[in-house]
């Protein structure tokens, strides 16, 4: 046990410490705040050394405030991301919240469409909110018998809404349980009319894994493929019987497009009675794409080598493990 002057001694000495440290900070800290915009400042003494960058463009490629609020709101770049939702499942709102996580993370600007059935509309609506994304909420009376029915039914709805409302931007479409590279979101800011891209789709209770896809060389599409990668035996490249010249039928997760197609009639060889009626907005779109020229099409990435969007056909439901 420290005797009462050992302990002042011991106070002392703390308190000396303390007293040091808080003036080299204090220096560092006022010295930092005179020093011009771009100045590298090093400290240097028997214990450590501390460099610190100021974090600011030098005056040759400095940037006003309103070049930077006129980058982060400009409409140009805009990405318009449309998801589908299933009704009668359980775990939608946990797979929207996870995929509002991934689309704050990709720089605006992006407008993200959400289309539901009215009744199961209140959830989402609250979860949006929150979600730090702009974003719209479509929603319809509609009662459907087929899922496939119902899904392209918001499609449709929310061309519609895209057209009706002039959004110039890319196009794609998404759904809840999709999962990203986030480099996605770059390259598809590069499409001019058509992008496509490679899309893996995984079934949980099949533990199936599909592949499909364009094909590339030198950066030139050359023709498409569909591959099961499920097994060891399968991972190869595609073999001839794989590629084909065009899709028997474009998986819609796989293609982005320029929005101003809906609407203009200089960009597609549309007729003018197309946007008369909602169901053929969706029909339209895969048909403009299977009639592009394969060197029209932009893929993502540029050798199509990657893939960055996974599907994830996950079940509406599961049995608890203790109630099975």
């Amino acid at each position: 046990m420290d005797s009462p002057p050992q302990k002042s001694i011991t106070n002392l000495q703390n308190w000396v410490k303390a007293l040091l440290h808080f003036s080299i900070f204090f220096t560092t800290g006022f010295i930092v705040a005179f020093v011009p915009p771009g100045t590298t400042i090093s400290i240097l003494s028997n214990h450590f050394s501390i460099y610190y960058q100021m974090l600011y463009p030098s005056s040759k490629s400095a940037t006003s405030v309103s070049d930077l609020r006129s980058r982060k709101y400009d409409s140009s770049g805009l990405i318009i991301v449309i998801t589908t939702t299933r009704s009668g499942d359980k775990f939608e709102p946990i797979a929207l919240t996870r995929l509002a996580h991934s689309l704050a993370n990709v720089p605006p600007p992006l407008l993200w469409i959400v289309v539901e059935a009215q009744k199961k509309s209140k959830i989402t609506a609250e979860r949006l909110r929150g979600s730090k994304v702009m974003y719209r909420h479509l929603t319809y009376k509609n009662n459907f018998t087929s899922p496939g029915g119902e899904i392209d039914h918001q499609r449709n709805l929310a061309l519609r809404h895209i057209a009706l409302h002039r959004l110039a931007g890319i196009v794609h479409f998404s759904d809840a349980s999709v999962i990203y590279d986030l480099k996605f979101f770059e390259e598809m800011r590069k499409i001019k009319r058509f992008g496509v891209w490679s899309v893996a789709t995984v079934g949980l209770n099949r533990r199936k894994v599909i592949i499909e896809g364009p094909i590339c060389q030198e950066s030139k599409m050359v023709g498409w493929f569909s591959k099961d990668a499920s097994s060891r035996a399968n991972q190869a490249i595609a073999s001839l019987q794989d590629i084909r010249s065009s899709p028997t039928k474009i998986n819609v997760f796989g293609i982005g497009f320029d929005s101003t197609i809906l609407w203009d009639p200089s960009s597609s060889s549309r007729t003018k009675t197309t946007t008369n009626t909602t169901k053929v907005f969706l029909k339209f779109v895969l048909e403009e794409a299977t009639r592009e020229k394969d060197t029209n099409l932009k893929g993502i990435p540029s050798d199509c080598s990657q893939v960055m969007l996974w599907h994830l056909h996950v079940p509406r439901s599961f049995v608890h493990p203790l109630h099975a």
